[in-house]
Order: structure tokens, then C-alpha cells, then sequence
């Protein structure tokens, strides 16, 4: 043990240096020097120190929560809450429906001690959804005013020792001893009892989970206690169905889910289609083909960033038929299973913080999550990312496209597919003038726009007085059938607005989509 009469002794330091030393220690080296003695106990456990690991760790202010939820110290809060859930703060993208998708937050509850999982929905409520775009004859603009609506599908609540918590007698289910808890409430709760995998945390509080179901239109659909975990497990399980279920693989740069690499190609032998328990188009899949490292990871590694909620009515999981073709004889073989949904973790950035929208843009759309318009669609969600193209021809300049990923997506273009880029070039952009051009090659690189006619063209649009000092980038957008049958691509405008509004120009379908900024009230990195 240090003493702390010694001139070089580490505890001899006044407080204030000492709190600055140990602000360079990770959670659990603080942990590990605040056994040592009294002094390094008390100096690890100030509040400062964990403050900072909050917002470092996780980009939480545990000030802001520390009076809604019972922990008396911002170290409790850390190692009871963050500790244990804070992994699975964020946005993330459900696998399952397979073509439209699901987009998750987990926040800290504001008002309550809990962290809820909530599914974000959008629905436009501008009066008028559609209408005629003025400055080109026979072009339509779609109208966007967002409204975000929330349907809660897990809770996890924190209550200290003794506050409606009591604990039963020790039951058996045939693999040893299981304590068991139930809470009383005035909810009503199905299937109250729980497995404890833990006790009561240094400062005595527990927490569980509440399964709201994804059933949300049933009215006879009860809350449940489930369990929130990683979903190593589960994903595992879909490696040895590989024979009988699509290559579903998150992608390692967006976190998204892509339409399965062996469903692009198909041949008529040996070719399986499967169908759902949804009103999706069937998703038909070839398991003789091998994974396309250049669209999905291929090292085999379980991902790393992964949810999934279980609970005893199944809320989470979805029926698949297999039906298989086996030629020449034409055989059909039927094949029916049940999975578990999984969520995988949205990377706004990932690894691609150095890329940067070119210096020369005036307006800088933000990265983030935004919506817009889908004709009958209705209203998607996307991710929008800044994103080296590695085409560029002299390796010194970087080539930025600006990349819409959908986030949620149609039985046309899936979620996780990209639908549309713009090559940004050197950031300058262009008056958008429509159709009018130089050439017939709409090429997505080193078209310009024809300067007489961009005369013409802005005096006709004082009635979209936005469009006038707006700069659009060229591009290409993705267009298929549905079941994404023959996938395509088509020339598009992205027409920057503003830095929270965007608009995309369709060439080929005459329509002009609107896109805005979503903000979320997050506690996530």
C-alpha cells in the first residue's frame, strides 16, 4: 500500500492534479486503482471523472438523468446503466420486413428511468402532396411536411431494491437453480416472471424489460417482460440455413442491411423461393452462389453490432416458406421455418470521418438520417453520407459522391440498397436548369449545364423562389421492378436547398422528390 506521508508518493499530489492524472484512465482502470487505497478510492470515484466518461464513452450528459434515475452517484449510473446498455443506444435497421425494413432508436427516457426502443414512422400532412411544377411543363414536385410518429416496442426500467420488486423462492426447469422476480404494478403484464441474471447492481437498483409486441394494431396485445441481448447467437443460427434462407449480412461500412448478394443473379436450376408471412413480393435466391465480397462481408465474422428481443410470445420472430425447384424433374420440395428479427447498428459515419463534403460547396447537407418522397411509396427513410468513390482519375484528387442508402425501402428498391448518388466534384455545382444541357451524354461525370439556357430558365422560377440560388449536382438514381427485378440505374439532379433540405430531380420520370433533415432527440454516439 502507498503511503501517503512519502514526498514521492503518488497521494501526496494535491486533488486537483491527482483528478487530472487519473482523467486519462479508462472506466475500468479506474476501477482497478480505486482498490489501492483510500485516497486513489476517493480520487477515482469523483464525479468529474465519470462525467467525462459518459459523454466520452457513450455522448451521454448523466448529469441531465442522474435525478430521474436512483443512483445516487454519476459512477453508479455509469457502471448500472451505461455500463450494461449503453451499447445499444442509437438507430438501427431491422432486417425483417425484407424489402421495406425498420428503423429502431434506443434512447435514454428523458422523463422516466428507462431506456425505451422505439420504431419511427413518417407520414406526410402537407395538404397538397403533389403538385405541377411550374418551371417545366409536365414535371410534378412532391409537397413534404413530415410528421414522425412513435411505437414502442421495449422498455428497460431501473427500480431500487425494495421498490415493488420482491424476490421468490428459487425454482428448477432442469438445468439448475433460477431466481426468479416480480414486479408489482398496475399495468397489466403477462408472464411476469423473469430470470435474474444478476443481482442488485453496487448501489442496489435492478432493471428488466417490457416487450410491447410489433403486433401494435392489436388491441388485446399486452405488455411482457422479454429479454434485450446482442444477437450473436442468433445470427449464428442463420449460418447453418444457408442451404434453405437468403445471405442476409449487414454491410460493414453502413451497418445496413443489402438485398442478399445470391438474389441479384439467378438461374432457373436449383433456384428457391421463399415466402413470408407479409403482404412482400416472394424473394427468390440462387444457394449456389457465392457471396460478392465487392456488396456484402465475406470474412465469415459474426457482426459485431447486433440486437435482437426475445420474449415468450414470439413478437419478434416471422414464418418463411421455402418452396424449391429442383431440375429437370421439377420437383417441388417445401420447406417452412421461423426466425428471429435483428437489428443491426445505422453507422452515420463509420469508418469514413475524414470524408468531407469538397470545401467549395456553399451549402453542406448534413450526414444523418433523412425522408423523403417515394410517389406511392409514400415516405422513406434514408441515410445520407459523404463517400469516396475510388474512380477518381489522378489519385491526388478525391472524387465525393453524395450517397442516399435507404433505410427503409419499397418492394421496387429494398432497404439498404442505395437509392441515389451525386458526384459533388469540386464542390461548385451548377444553376439547375432542367433538362437543358450540352450534348446527348448525361454521363455522371463532366456534364455541364448550357449557360443561355440557364438564362431562360431561372426568371420561370419565381413561383419556387428556393430553386433560384439552389446548386444541383449530376447523378444517378436506382429504379426497379418489383421484387427488384432488373435493377437500373437512371440520370437524376441533386438540387441542394439547404442544409436540413434537399431536392432530386428524376430526368426520366419527370418528378422531383423532396428530402429533409430528421432530427431525433438522441442520446447515441
Amino acid at each position: 500500500m502507498l503511503n501517503s506521508s512519502h514526498p514521492n508518493s503518488l497521494t501526496a499530489l494535491p486533488c486537483e492534479c491527482l483528478i487530472h492524472l487519473l482523467s486519462f484512465l479508462s472506466a475500468p482502470q479506474l476501477a482497478s486503482i480505486s482498490a489501492v487505497c483510500r485516497t486513489l478510492y476517493s480520487a477515482a470515484n469523483d464525479d468529474t471523472l465519470w462525467q467525462c466518461l459518459c459523454l466520452v464513452d457513450y455522448k451521454v450528459d448523466a448529469k441531465t438523468h442522474l435525478h430521474v434515475f436512483p443512483y445516487r452517484s454519476i459512477k453508479g449510473f455509469y457502471v448500472g446503466v451505461l455500463a450494461r446498455y449503453g451499447w445499444m443506444l442509437g438507430l438501427w435497421q431491422a432486417n425483417y420486413p425484407f424489402f421495406t425494413g425498420q428503423l429502431l432508436q434506443v434512447r435514454i427516457n428523458p422523463t422516466d428511468a428507462s431506456i425505451i426502443g422505439e420504431n419511427i414512422s413518417a407520414t406526410n400532412v402537407s395538404p397538397i402532396s403533389e403538385q405541377q411544377f411550374g418551371a417545366i411543363q409536365g414535371v410534378s414536385i412532391d409537397n413534404l411536411q413530415l410528421s414522425l410518429s412513435r411505437t414502442r416496442v421495449f422498455e428497460i426500467c431501473f427500480e431500487p431494491c425494495g421498490d415493488g420488486l420482491v424476490h421468490l423462492s428459487p425454482s428448477f426447469d432442469g438445468s439448475g437453480q433460477v431466481w426468479r422476480r416480480r414486479r408489482r404494478t398496475s399495468a397489466p403484464l403477462e408472464n411476469t416472471e423473469d430470470p435474474v441474471r444478476s443481482a442488485y447492481d453496487q448501489e442496489g437498483v435492478s432493471s428488466y424489460t417490457i416487450c410491447f409486441g410489433n403486433r401494435a394494431q392489436s388491441a388485446t396485445l399486452r405488455k411482457h417482460i422479454g429479454v434485450v441481448d446482442d444477437g450473436q447467437e442468433t445470427f449464428r443460427s442463420y449460418q447453418l440455413c444457408q442451404d434453405h434462407f437468403p445471405y442476409f449480412r449487414p454491410s460493414p461500412t453502413t451497418g445496413l442491411w443489402p438485398y442478399p448478394e445470391n438474389s441479384r443473379v439467378l438461374r432457373a436450376e436449383g433456384t428457391l423461393i421463399t415466402m413470408f408471412d407479409s403482404n412482400e413480393p416472394p424473394l427468390a435466391f440462387n444457394p449456389t452462389l457465392q457471396p460478392n465480397s465487392q456488396h456484402e462481408d465475406t470474412s465469415g465474422e459474426v457482426p459485431a453490432h447486433t440486437l435482437t428481443i426475445q420474449c415468450p410470445l414470439k413478437c419478434h420472430e416471422y414464418g418463411v416458406r421455402t418452396v424449391t425447384l429442383r431440375a429437370p424433374e421439377g420437383e417441388l420440395r417445401f420447406k417452412t421455418g421461423r426466425y428471429q428479427t435483428i437489428w443491426s447498428q445505422i453507422k452515420i459515419h463509420g469508418d469514413h470521418k475524414s470524408v468531407m463534403a469538397p470545401s467549395n460547396m456553399v451549402i453542406q447537407p448534413l450526414e444523418g438520417i433523412w425522408a423523403g418522397t417515394y410517389g406511392s411509396h409514400g415516405i422513406e427513410y434514408v441515410l445520407l453520407r459523404y463517400e469516396c468513390s475510388g474512380r477518381a482519375l489522378d489519385a491526388s484528387v478525391q472524387d465525393i459522391h453524395l450517397v442516399f442508402y435507404k433505410i427503409t425501402g419499397d418492394v421496387n428498391v429494398p432497404r439498404g440498397e442505395v437509392s441515389c448518388r451525386a458526384n459533388l466534384g469540386d464542390g461548385t455545382g451548377a444553376p439547375w436548369i432542367g433538362d437543358a444541357r450540352i450534348g446527348d451524354d448525361l454521363a455522371e461525370d463532366g456534364t455541364e449545364l448550357n449557360d443561355s439556357a440557364s438564362k431562360l430558365f431561372l426568371p420561370t422560377l419565381k413561383d419556387h423562389p428556393e430553386f433560384q440560388t439552389a446548386r444541383a449536382y449530376h447523378g444517378r438514381g436506382t429504379v426497379a421492378m418489383a421484387g427488384y427485378r432488373n435493377p437500373t440505374y437512371i440520370v437524376n439532379d441533386a438540387i441542394i436547398l439547404s442544409k436540413t433540405k434537399i431536392a432530386i430531380y428524376w430526368h426520366d420520370l419527370k418528378r422531383i422528390s423532396s428530402f429533409v433533415k430528421v432530427a431525433l432527440p438522441s442520446d447515441s454516439p
